[in-house]
């Protein structure tokens, strides 16, 4: 599973927003000692064995509160991944398409407000 954020913007977006589980995006603004690193032997991250701690001593519904987010969180990111690979092909041929417009003239730049 990949994610389609490559970094977070802020500690707290790293949970719930994106979860990138085996890309390694990184929490840019959290101190060094609490970034993203691999674990070894598919083992957790010290951010997430951090959090469960802190989980575990919440009432039980809090736990599947949450619990029920990182499943969701972690299915959404499944979909995702699966939706961009079947359509690469579909990608790479609309890519192609606005190169050539480019290249021929018929594109312009612009922001959304022009639209």
């Amino acid at each position: 599973m990949t994610s389609r954020l490559s970094d977070a913007p802020h500690p707290a977006m790293c949970f719930g927003v994106g979860i990138g589980v085996e890309s390694g995006w990184r929490c840019q603004e959290q101190s060094p000692a609490l970034r993203y690193s691999e674990p070894p032997g598919g083992r957790m991250t010290p951010l997430l064995e951090q959090a469960l701690e802190k989980v575990r001593d919440l009432p039980g519904p809090e736990q599947d509160t949450i619990a029920a987010i990182i499943l969701e969180e972690l299915a959404d990111e499944a979909w995702w991944d699966e939706a961009f690979a079947k359509s690469q092909d579909k990608l790479a041929e609309l890519a192609k398409k606005a190169r050539a417009d480019v290249l021929a003239g018929r594109a312009r730049e612009g922001g959304f407000d022009e639209l």
